[in-house]
């Protein structure tokens, strides 16, 4: 089994104990909350690592499922509850529907007969019972986290903005609404006067949508949190609409701003949140970067 790495975030960082494990004919898992998103890690592992068949599992996919390195869904583990694995490597470990769900945090235990790794962009310490943290507050091309700029008008005039910093950015965006509502009605006043889709947990063909973004063929992308984690555009640029509603926690604000600035060519670009009053939260995504960027690295 050989390897091939050039480090692009957390899951790259991780390889090494990978091969180290499989090379030693260990069983190795990698888990994740989302359907999406197991299918970007697969695509990208597949093509790191040679020599070793790499099973995939998920809702309706099922390949592989004896191979001795494993990449699927938090669903998918109670398969392997009687087998097991040597290491077991969880990401998004913060995110739904693993999060403090106690019947997936259990079937994980029950799989895990060796070590394991917990990954997340936005842990806090109270999160660590059974382990410990290890915090990198850089970036591998070393620029700092984006510090989002909040705007506060009325209401009324909150689309408006959206479609001004659209009109005016030669840049793409994404902008992220708290429901799926707004995002059709964000979507259905802004295809008036430039290109753009909507996506939600409902829509159809969401990699092909994000794949006319990446190439130039939309404007932006109206979003809800479901793009939240787990997409990398290079160049992007992100609004918040209605930043203040209750569904933008701290952390789903702290990994929306993560979606800029994370390639080394644009590493940095735009977080605007947009709102007509500041929200706990709005306040303590801010304060957590600001934290964090301050920090030796």
């Amino acid at each position: 089994m050989s390897m091939q790495c050039v480090v692009r975030g957390k899951t790259e960082i991780v390889y090494e104990v990978i091969k180290h494990a499989l090379n030693n004919h260990k069983r190795v898992c990698f888990c994740i909350p989302r359907t999406e998103l197991v299918k970007e890690l697969y695509e990208r592992i597949s093509k790191d690592f040679t020599g070793v068949t790499i099973g995939l599992l998920y809702g309706g996919v099922t390949e592989h499922e004896d191979a001795p390195f494993i990449i699927c869904t938090m669903h998918q583990l109670y398969r392997y509850e009687q087998i097991g694995f040597d290491l077991m490597i969880a990401d998004e470990v913060d995110a739904f529907p693993f999060y403090k769900d106690e019947v997936l945090n259990a079937i994980f235990e029950k799989c895990c007969k060796g070590q394991f790794i917990k990954l997340s962009a936005t842990f806090v310490e109270e999160d660590i019972v059974d382990g410990k943290l290890l915090m990198m507050n850089r970036r591998y091309h070393g620029v700092y986290l984006p510090k989002p700029k909040m705007v506060i008008l009325p209401k009324v005039l909150e689309k408006w903005l959206c479609l001004c910093l659209l009109k005016i950015s030669k840049k793409n965006w994404i902008i992220y609404t708290a429901t799926i509502q707004q995002m059709e009605e964000l979507n259905d006043f802004l295809n008036k006067y430039v290109r753009v889709k909507g996506i939600s947990s409902k829509t159809r063909n969401r990699q092909m949508i994000i794949e006319e973004l990446r190439t130039g063929k939309l404007k932006a992308l109206v979003s809800t949190t479901i793009l939240e984690r787990g997409i990398t555009i290079e160049d992007i640029q992100v609004c918040v609409y209605d930043c203040a509603h209750r569904n933008f926690d701290a952390r789903t604000l702290i990994q929306i701003s993560g979606r800029v600035g994370r390639k080394p060519n644009h590493p940095t670009g735009q977080v605007i949140f947009v709102s007509d009053y500041i929200s706990n939260d709005m306040e303590k995504c801010i304060k957590t970067i600001k934290e964090l960027n301050q920090k030796d690295a």
